[in-house]
């Protein structure tokens, strides 16, 4: 069942925009005849998880076909242009944005100049969240959200807002995991394989590629210890980024880059919303879309 502003929505009401067939519309159908109710403040934040999981998996695809190699941290190597190839403080090498390069360019240089990239399944999908975010945000926004950028394995920004958990439904654009119980310890690296979920039966995995899951299995199969009889599986988990808390920063991108206000974001923890604030002269505005997209609460503050 799908919500709006606590008003239950039919289907008919917003494939309009999304074609049948496409990933937008598959997303809806699941959620509508779903025991799951998915509640949305606004038509506009439903519109960007839209949005965003479809370039989850265009940036997935591209990512696939992109030239990128499968590499341990210790094999990784990334292009000099844009990244630095450095150790974390437990001594495990990842890329690590340089100074005065835009985040925009050095992410779009995974897709446009693979061949000079090298790295494991882990990093890969924070390249393809990265990446997705990139193609759905405006690009100056993205910049300021991310301009620090250090890949290694799972370490990603928090503005990222990753979560994993196990969910009755599962969307095309989730990140999912088989897992490979009896991995031959000789090959640790084949422990499991990190994937997205490309809505057509297919998965995303660096290093495997693109598969069905009876494939993906049978890949990680053939990386058992002698003698093993537990099978590979897919994992009743699946992971996304903070669709909500991404969405306002593109909503209201225009508010706040005008130069004149100071502009702040921070989590309604009653609600479970991000709330956007900014400051006039001495007057505090806060937006708050559990109340209405166009309240704003004004209050006097010290400057």
């Amino acid at each position: 069942m799908i919500k709006i502003a606590g008003t239950t929505v039919s289907p008919s009401s917003i494939n309009g925009q999304w074609p049948s067939g496409s990933i937008g519309r598959n997303i809806i159908d699941i959620m509508a005849t779903s025991e799951v109710v998915y509640d949305y403040d606004s038509l506009d934040l439903l519109q960007f998880e839209l949005k965003l999981r479809t370039n989850i998996i265009v940036a997935s695809k591209d990512l696939a076909q992109s030239g990128v190699k499968f590499a341990g941290f210790s094999d990784s190597r990334c292009n000099s242009d844009y990244w630095y190839f450095k150790a974390n403080e437990f001594g495990l090498k990842g890329f690590q944005l340089k100074h005065g390069v835009k985040p925009s360019t050095a992410i779009t240089d995974f897709i446009t100049n693979g061949s000079k990239y090298a790295f494991e399944c882990a990093t890969a999908m924070v390249i393809v969240y990265y990446k997705a975010v990139l193609d759905t945000l405006p690009e100056e926004t993205f910049n300021k959200l991310f301009a620090g950028i250090y890949l290694n394995g799972w370490n990603r920004d928090e503005d990222l807002g990753f979560t994993s958990d196990k969910r009755v439904d599962y969307f095309p654009g989730d990140y999912r995991y088989f897992k490979n119980t009896d991995v031959n310890p000789r090959t640790p690296e084949w422990q499991g394989e990190n994937v997205i979920d490309l809505g057509d039966g297919t998965y995303y995995g660096h290093g495997i590629g693109i598969q069905t899951a009876d494939q993906m299995i049978a890949s990680l199969n053939g990386y058992r210890k002698p003698g093993a009889r537990r099978s590979a599986y897919l994992m009743d988990m699946a992971g996304y980024p903070d669709f909500k808390y991404l969405a306002m920063h593109e909503l209201y991108a225009a508010e706040r880059e005008v130069q004149d206000y100071q502009v702040g974001w921070w989590h309604d923890t009653k609600y479970g919303v991000v709330v956007f604030s900014k400051i006039q002269g001495s007057f505090l505005y806060q937006l708050n879309p559990i109340s209405s997209p166009l309240f704003l609460f004004k209050s006097n503050v010290t400057m």
